[in-house]
């Protein structure tokens, strides 16, 4: 027997119920299992947070320690290397003392051999070292220049070398007498007090057109601007020969200087001896100059014919009492360059024992120009008189 609708209809309700509530029940317990692990899981993320806050904390401790480690080896390896810096530093420059220490005393020692160091309480000559040889020097006197102020230092110079200098500078300074190294004193006190010394010297230049005959001595002047006799306790010179004769064995007769406009009667030096020669008249002749002279002849012989090889020019300038002596040198300087050189000769025989007119002519128009002569004089012939 078929049963009817409703029930089963009543049967089929009943089946999705029970169907329906099982499922309810299934998930609630998935959601319970569920919401478990998440809070097991948010547990263990906490945990690992923590962990990693604390790892993270520690490592940013240990940064920070390692940066104060580095920062401190970084500082006492700078002030190491500072130490070391300071330490080569003050090594350069003690070596650099002890090598201006050894210069000064080169200096020194190149300056006692090339200066003469003259004082007025020695007697004696000291040597004096130029580029031509070594020459004496020696200080006779000092007096005052009542008219010019200042002083007068009166020197013997000698001339133990062959040649005959013609023209040099003595240039120096003067002042009290040097300080001298006190017993236990370091050199480097001793160097500050010797240039202190330096500074208070006063320098002095003076030109000389003064013939310094071979192995003998000869007496000069020096003006010295000093305030007092205590300021030339050491005078302090060297000496640059400007120009020299060298005496040769062919018997080359020295310069002999002609100032064309003194009444003075000049030396001529030749190799058969000293003539005199006094100038009478210079005067334009065509595109040349004549010069007129009397030539005297001290010897028993005939001379026939004189050569003359030199230079001429303005007359030599003469120091001004208030000149500077650097001025006066510049000044001899630009007459040396003023001269101009020349070659002549005397064809008229000159008398023994006396007197005779002469003359020679210099290619210069300007007569006016030819004011001084400077020139050698050689004798090319010479007669014998006979025996009476």
């Amino acid at each position: 027997m078929i049963p009817p609708r409703s029930i089963l209809l009543n049967r089929l309700v009943l089946g999705l119920l029970l169907v329906a509530s099982a499922g309810c029940d299934n998930a609630k317990l998935e959601r319970a299992l569920m919401d478990r692990r998440v809070g097991e899981l948010e547990r263990q993320i906490k945990v690992l947070e923590d962990k990693t806050e604390q790892e993270l904390s520690e490592t940013v401790g240990s940064s920070r320690n390692l940066v104060a480690r580095l920062d401190s080896v970084e500082e006492k390896t700078t002030e190491a290397l500072k130490q070391a810096s300071d330490a080569n530093q003050g090594q350069s420059d003690r070596f650099q003392r002890i090598e201006q220490g050894l210069a000064e005393l080169v200096r020194m020692q190149r300056d006692q051999e090339s200066l003469a160091y003259l004082s007025p309480d020695f007697k004696g000559h000291y040597t004096i070292r130029t580029e031509h040889g070594v020459l004496l020097i020696r200080l006779d006197s000092l007096d005052r220049d009542f008219q010019l102020g200042g002083f007068v230092a009166h020197l013997s110079i000698g001339n133990p070398m062959g040649i005959t200098v013609q023209e040099f500078i003595l240039k120096g300074d003067f002042g009290t007498t040097a300080p001298k190294l006190a017993a236990g004193e370091a050199y480097e006190d001793f160097s500050k007090r010797l240039d202190e010394w330096q500074r208070t010297l006063t320098p002095f230049e003076q030109t000389y057109l003064q013939d310094l005959p071979p192995s003998s001595w000869t007496r000069l002047d020096l003006r010295l601007n000093a305030e007092s006799r205590e300021k030339l306790s050491l005078i302090r010179t060297g000496m640059k020969i400007r120009r020299a004769h060298l005496i040769n064995v062919a018997g080359e007769s020295k310069i002999s200087p002609i100032n064309l406009r003194a009444n003075s009667a000049s030396i001529l030096q030749t190799d058969y001896g000293a003539l005199l020669a006094n100038v009478k008249s210079v005067e334009k002749l065509g595109e040349m100059t004549k010069v007129s002279l009397l030539i005297g002849n001290p010897y028993g012989f005939v001379i026939n014919k004189i050569r003359l090889k030199g230079e001429y020019g303005p007359t030599p300038p003469q120091q001004n009492a208030d000149e500077r002596p650097e001025l006066f040198s510049t000044r001899i300087s630009q007459w040396n360059d003023a001269l101009k050189p020349f070659e002549s000769s005397i064809d008229s025989t000159v008398a023994p024992m006396q007197w005779s007119e002469a003359s020679f002519l210099i290619r210069e128009p300007a007569s006016s120009s030819v004011a001084f002569v400077r020139c050698r004089v050689s004798i090319d012939s010479v007669t014998l008189r006979a025996p009476q």
